[in-house]
């Protein structure tokens, strides 16, 4: 079986685990690169939940020491952020094991905060 490895070298210079994008709030936004990573194994897909897990964590933050109102909404907003970018995680690992190519500049998931209400 041929793994799509075309990418990788390139990718891998470019690929920020989870580099701010350009947004107006570019604290409650992030972009997870997985260009560099291997999606039809299980330790690819491994890593890239972790840079998921740390863009997550990073765009649902607020001050040092939260109060209860605030952790509530780090708390919801981890829950809602993770469930909506896991939906685009599959996706992608659907099509690499499915054995399509994808560009590179296309192998990338948006990481975006729900708005505090």
């Amino acid at each position: 079986m041929i793994k799509t490895f075309a990418f990788a070298a390139a990718a891998t210079a470019a690929a920020l685990v989870a580099s701010p994008a350009l947004a107006q709030d570019s604290h409650h936004t992030a972009e997870v690169v997985y260009a560099d990573l291997d999606l039809t194994s299980d330790a690819g897909v491994d890593r890239l939940d972790a840079r998921i897990r740390s863009a997550v964590n990073r765009v649902c933050t607020t001050t040092a020491t939260p109060d209860r109102i605030e952790q509530r909404w780090v708390n919801t907003c981890r829950r809602e952020t993770t469930a909506q970018v896991n939906q685009a995680r599959d996706e992608a690992v659907r099509i690499a094991r499915s054995g399509e190519r994808r560009a590179p500049e296309l192998a990338r998931l948006q990481v975006a905060a729900p708005s505090r209400n």
